[in-house]
Formats: C-alpha cells, structure tokens, sequence
C-alpha cells in the first residue's frame, strides 16, 4: 500500500473542487429544456417517461455514493475519482449515441455515478469557493473604479 502523497496547493484544490461540482450541475441542468426534443428523437411511447432521464441521474448519484465511499476508504480518493471521471465518460458517449431511451437511462445513471464522492466530502470547501468567488470579483472591480483604494505601488501581477 503506498503512503500518503502531499495534499494540492490551494488554488490547484480550489479549481478543481469547482470543476467537479459544475460538472454534477451541469449533468443535472443541461437536460431539462431538450427533454421534449429527446422524447421526441428517442420515439419515446409516453410523454412523461422523458422524465427518467432526469430521474435517473439521481439514481446513479444516489448508487455513486454507496460504490464510491467503500471504494475512496480502500483505495484513496485519487484513484477513485479518476475512475469516476472514466465512467463519467462512458455515459456521456452512451447518451451521445442513445438509440432508444433504456440506452440513454444506462448513459445517464452511469453519469450520475461518476464523481461525486470527492465533492461531496468536501462540502464545506465548495460551498466557500460558490459563495466568495463572485463576491471577490465585485470587490476587485468596485476597487479598481474607486480613488481611495488605489495603491500607489506597483501591481505584483498575482491575485492578493
């Protein structure tokens, strides 16, 4: 069994703790406007059996969290999550190449599986980065319009 590696810098953390948290919401989001044209391109029979495509990806967060959690405390987190990220994949190329609706259910429960173990552990983490990031940006850019928070020395080129 290998030791523990050193933990990432922060900012490395930061932005890949965001990316996995976008990519779980942009699983969920992404869907809802295009589900009567998916209904309608897969020949779906009835009109609400579009809405397992949705409900599925809830399924496969909901199978994630109980394959995922034994798996990260055997194996570690890392590994996990690229494995994550692998299955991730395969259901994005399966709902890509969906034929009928099973095949794009299977696509999404394997989405919704993927990688959300890491960013649930680290809730507290996501929600500081979602909350403080655009308040950051509206200082900066408030400051930089005002007089009185000029500095008179020279920017350092890096975020303070």
């Amino acid at each position: 069994m290998k030791g523990p590696t050193e933990p990432l810098p922060l900012g490395e953390f930061v932005i890949l703790l965001a990316l996995m948290i976008s990519i779980v919401a942009m699983a969920t989001d992404i869907m809802l406007p295009a589900l009567s044209v998916i209904g309608r391109d897969l020949e779906v029979a009835r009109a609400n059996d579009v809405q397992l495509v949705v409900s599925s990806l809830f399924a496969g967060f909901a199978l994630g969290q109980l394959i995922a959690g034994p798996l990260s405390d055997s194996y570690g987190r890392k590994p996990v999550i690229y494995w994550g990220y692998a299955v991730f994949l395969v259901g994005c190329l399966l709902s890509v190449v969906a034929a009928d609706l099973t095949t794009m259910l299977i696509g999404r429960i394997c989405r919704g599986s993927a990688p959300r173990r890491r960013a649930s552990s680290s809730f507290p983490w996501s929600v500081t980065v979602m909350r403080a990031a655009p308040w950051r940006a509206s200082c900066r850019s408030s400051c930089r319009s005002s007089s009185w928070c000029r500095s008179p020395r020279r920017p350092s080129g890096r975020l303070s």
